[in-house]
Formats: structure tokens, sequence, C-alpha cells
């Protein structure tokens, strides 16, 4: 770079620190000061580049807000002509992918320093709404004592600020991108710690865990691939650093730790709470076959009480006799809980007496797991129904028969002798003997004394406690909610129901504050699935294309005319394009109220059900404080619930 060419005569360069896709930075002297800075010089190519450059101008006031002394400071944004230039502290050392290569494996307390410093630094930045977003190794900076600076707050996501991702652009480095935001672009604070806890086993293992030639491969291996053991590395790495990595790098954000405070805490306590908790029973819902609360009757992946829609009817479910015992007892174990019986003794039938929509259900869940179930009409009541039946027509018969044989005698010896000496009472006690050798006949036909599983046992299965709390939670649970929305809602759900099972102590006071959050944030998660509804839109994906297309048009058009009209195409899309971004603000922030709370959540259960405390001040007051801000956000939810009306 030549300092006249830029107007920037009082840098003198000495040296490239470093060169990006969209950016070289420099080591200059500042002749007016004799200080050493960084200049950090966009790219020839994207000079004229409108989201680029309002990048640039983001860096400056994200790090202005943050004010961290781990955090680099920019000084000052210059233009000169076409040319833009970033002045920015110049840091001595190397950033932290050189100094794994140079150090190889890193020392287990190295690396946890480095850790936990980079923690530090991002329960700043989210405790002001700021998402980093690109956090990898060549944004941290490693100095003297191995201290950490973090660089690089280009693509940072404010809430307050319209999002700068172009179209067809991948947010972040993929070896270090949470599943989220290959899926469907999605980001809050567990995006950040996801990638830290990438960072993390890099820095034990010398490479990161997941690496591809493409961007399709390594999404697969994001989304899908279990993260390799340290252990097999390395000897020397703990059982519970590696625990603390595994939550970190979880596939789904919900089973993450939801703040840097919460991994900061295990860090220190050298444990994962997470895994001191309780764990309650789980079986497979019969609507959506996934795994849910066996305690609770509704099902919290897809809000439906599949038990609440089995009947009584004419309907049995009976399974082949041939059908492996240990197969069909895991079948009935997952699906009925603590139902589910193991020993068949010979039997075939399983449940009798259920509607036809209820017994078909079961049949397909079967039907996945393998398991040869078959419905088919004959239950108890059916065969009741018959010998009733029967029953009547016999004792119509013999009173007709009796009372023609007595009339009239001229119908010979042989009718009279029959009817000779029937009364009035042995008439009933004769279709009575026909009915029960009737169901007899069927029992030994069925081959059956009892179901397996008594139909009155799974209707009446846990229904005795009070549930009103779930019960409002289902409008947000529904199948075509947001599945982060899904998630976030029934991992609350979760650890509300530990709390009130397994705590002592709780006042009926905190229990009503606890159970009121949750019913805020599932009304809050029902308008936060709306919005991304609209917000992933193909129709608004397609204005938002056609913007950035005017928009890059208009920057490298140099008639004064073809602008003009250009900027008149636009105009129209501008409006709506304003609205999608004060749309996504609100997202965000709405996002990050139902991961603070579940970090709230979180905090409660450590406290109640690992360390056996009483909740301390700190905590009561977030709950209150909570309690308030999420009245406002809901008012604030049904301004944007008009605001989605209006855009539709």
């Amino acid at each position: 770079m030549n300092s006249e060419v830029m107007g920037l005569d009082q840098y003198q360069i000495l040296g490239v620190v470093g060169e990006g896709v969209s950016a070289t930075v420099y080591k200059a002297l500042d002749t007016v000061s004799q200080s050493v800075v960084a200049l950090k010089v966009l790219s020839p190519h994207l000079q004229t580049d409108a989201v680029t450059l309002e990048r640039f101008k983001r860096e400056i006031q994200i790090t202005r807000l943050l004010n961290h002394p781990q955090i680099v400071s920019i000084y000052d944004l210059i233009r000169d002509g076409d040319e833009t230039c970033l002045v920015m502290e110049y840091l001595e050392g190397q950033n932290l992918k050189d100094y794994i290569a140079a150090h190889s494996l890193l020392p287990v307390e190295t690396a946890v320093s480095i850790l936990r410093q980079a923690l530090d630094v991002l329960s700043v930045c989210h405790a002001k709404n700021v998402i980093h977003r690109d956090l990898k190794p060549q944004n941290i900076i490693v100095g003297d004592g191995a201290t950490i600076r973090l660089v690089d707050f280009g693509i940072a996501k404010m809430t307050m600020a319209s999002d700068l991702t172009q179209t067809g652009t991948s947010i972040g480095s993929p070896e270090y991108m949470a599943p989220e935001l290959f899926a469907v672009n999605t980001f809050d604070p567990r995006t950040d710690i996801y990638a830290l806890g990438i960072i993390a086993f890099e820095m034990l293992a010398g490479a990161p865990p997941f690496r591809g030639d493409s961007l399709a491969v390594l999404y697969n291996e994001h989304l899908s691939a279990p993260l390799p053991s340290l252990h097999e590395r390395r000897a020397d790495v703990p059982e519970w650093l590696q625990h603390i990595i595994v939550r970190m790098t979880a596939k789904r954000a919900f089973e993450r730790y939801q703040s840097a405070d919460e991994v900061l805490n295990d860090l220190r306590q050298r444990r994962v709470l997470a895994r001191e908790i309780p764990v309650l029973k789980k079986h497979e819902c019969l609507r959506c076959g996934e795994q849910t609360l066996a305690e609770l009757p509704v099902c919290l992946q897809c809000g439906d009480n599949a038990f609440a829609a089995l009947k009584s009817g004419d309907y049995d479910v009976v399974c082949n006799r041939d059908e492996d015992d240990a197969q069909l007892a895991d079948f009935l174990g997952g699906v009925f809980g603590e139902l589910g019986l193991v020993h068949r003794n010979g039997r075939t039938l399983l449940i009798a007496g259920l509607d036809d929509f209820g017994a078909e259900l079961i049949r397909r869940s079967a039907q996945q797991h393998q398991v040869l179930l078959t419905v088919q009409p004959h239950s108890p009541s059916t065969e009741f129904r018959k010998a009733g039946t029967l029953a009547l027509l016999s004792f119509v018969v013999s009173w007709i028969g009796m009372f023609v044989g007595a009339r009239y005698a001229y119908y010979g010896s042989a009718i009279r002798q029959s009817f000779h000496g029937l009364s009035l009472l042995q008439v009933p006690i004769f279709a009575f003997w026909i009915a029960v050798v009737w169901m007899g006949l069927s029992r030994l036909q069925r081959n059956e004394v009892e179901p397996v599983i008594p139909l009155q046992r799974v209707l009446c299965r846990n229904l005795t406690r009070d549930y009103g709390w779930l019960q409002r939670l289902v409008p947000s649970l529904r199948p075509e909610r947001s599945p982060s929305v899904k998630a976030s809602v029934a991992a609350l759900a979760e650890k509300y129901f530990k709390l009130v099972r397994f705590a002592r102590g709780i006042d009926a006071a905190t229990t009503q504050s606890m159970e009121t959050l949750l019913e805020n944030s599932a009304r809050l998660g029902t308008v936060v699935s709306e919005i991304e509804a609209v917000l992933h839109a193909p129709t608004f994906a397609n204005r938002m294309q056609s913007y950035r297309f005017l928009e890059s048009q208009i920057a490298a058009e140099e008639n004064p005319a073809q602008r003009a009209a250009l900027e008149e195409r636009r105009q129209p899309l501008h409006e709506e394009v304003s609205a999608y971004f004060a749309l996504e603000e609100k997202h965000a922030a709405l996002t990050n109220k139902l991961v603070a709370l579940q970090s709230l959540f979180n905090r409660l259960l450590g406290r109640l059900l690992v360390y056996q405390v009483a909740i301390d001040r700190e905590s009561q007051d977030l709950l209150i404080s909570s309690m308030w801000t999420l009245k406002d956000d809901l008012a604030v939810s049904r301004e944007v619930e008009a605001e989605l009306a209006r855009l539709s």
C-alpha cells in the first residue's frame, strides 16, 4: 500500500501483517504520535460494495460499544477517494491458529486459560446483545503470557442493527459454524459458544474435529457426526474438560450451554452441573415418534396428548405369537413407559377395547419399530353385544314357541312335549345359557384371558396431577411452529418440571413466578415462530435479492441518469426491506430473551438440585425482573403481530 496515494501521510508502512479476501492488514508507524498502529485496508474489488463498507463502519460501532480491554481498539475510519482504511490498535503476538501450529498440542492449563478469557469477553458481548458470529482461531490474537485479544467484529450482529450478510454467502467460517447457521441461518449467543467449543477442541487436539473439502461435507459433519474423543488424541485431558467441550458443541442449541457464564461456572468448579441434575424417564410419542418426558401427558415435541385420544371402542391390538419378546418389551417400554409390561406369558392380545383411531395409532408406531401388530374388530364389548343379541333372540323364540305350543294343540304331540312344563322363569334361563355358551366359544376361539396392557391403565396414566401450565404451552409446541422455538419452549418446560419435581424449599411465590415466566415465554415463542415464517418466506428472499442486485448496479453505475433510474426502481423495495430489517431485529431480541430464560432456569437447577442451597438474592431479582421485562416484550410482540398481518 502506498500511504501517499491514500493521503495518509502521517503513517509509515512497516510491513504486511496478514491478508484476507476482504482486506489486508499492515503494520504502520504513526509519525505524529510515534506509535505503532495497524491499518486494515479494504480490498480494491470491494471498495464500492455498500454492504462491505457498512461492515467497516459497524466494526467501529461495536468495538466502541463494548469497550473491553481484550477487544482490539479501532481509532478511526479514513476514506480517501475510492479507498477505505481502518486505523486500529496494533497487537503484538500471533493469531491462535499460528500459535497452535507452533506449539502443536497446547498444555491443558494454557488451553483452559485461553478458553476462560474468551468466555469472559463473550459474556460482555452477549450482555450487550452483540454476537460475534465469526469466532475462529485467526480472530484471536495471543500475546505474552497467553493473554488474548478478540478481533474482527465486521459481521457481528447487534440486536439493534440490520443484518449485513449478503445473499449466497455463508456467515462465519464453515469449520467453526454451528449447525443452525448452515441450516436456517439463525444465530444467538449459543452460536458463539459452539464455535468456541470447536476452538477449544482444536487447542487440545491440534486440529478441528470436523474437516471437509466442501461446504456440504462440513455441514453434514457439524450436523450429524459425533465429536471425536479427546482422550484418544491425548491422555492428559481431564474428563470434566472433555464433558464441557462436548456440551459446548451439542448439535441442538437447546442442549448446549445457554450462556458464557454457565461455561465459566463449570470451568471454575471443574464439573458439569448438567450431568448431575436428575434425568427423567422418557418415552416415544405415539403421534410424532420423538422422545418426550414419560411423566407428562403432553408431548413436548409436538404438543399432542396421544393418550387423551385413546378411547374405548370395538378394536383390539394383537401381537403375533412369534414376535420376539425382547423386541416387544423394548417397544412397550418406549411407548408406554412404566405401563410397558415385559412378560406376555404366551398371550397375544396387547390392548383390548380401543377405538379404531387409537388402535391404528399404536399399530403404526409399532411398524416403525418393526414390531408386527394387527388391529382386529374383536373386543369383549363386541362379544357381549353379540351374546346379548343371541340371548334376546332365543328368549323371543322360546316365548313364541311356548305360546304357539300351548295355544294350538293340533301342531302335534312332539311340539306339546317339547314345551310341556316350560315355565315363565325357565325361558330367560334358557336364553342366558345360550349366551354363556357363545361367550365361552368366542373366548376359546381367541385363546386369550386378558390383555397385556389394560385399557383403563392407559387412559388413567398420570392424569391425577395438575398440568394446567402444560396445556397453556401447547400452542407454541404445535407442528407448524419453528423447530428452534419448539425446542426452546420444550427445554424450558422440562427444566421447570424438574424444579417442581425434585427441588425442596421452593416457596409458592417462586413457583408461581417460574410458571408465569414459562407461560409468557411460550406466548413469546409463538410470536417468534410466526416472525420466522415471514422472514424465511420465498417472496421476501426474492425481494431482498432484487434489492441487493439493484444496490450493486447503482454503486457500479457512472451515468447519473441511469443511476437515477435505478434508484427510482429501488425505492418501492426500500420500504419493504426496511420493514424486513426491523422485523429481523425484533426477532433477534425476542429470541435472546428465550435463551436468557433458559440460562436462568439452568442456574436455578444447579443451585437447587446440585449445590442443594437456597435460591440466592440475585436469582430472585432476576426472576422478578424477567417477569416484568417479559410483559414488555409481549407488548412488543403484539405490535409485531400487527406488523406481520400488514406484511403478509
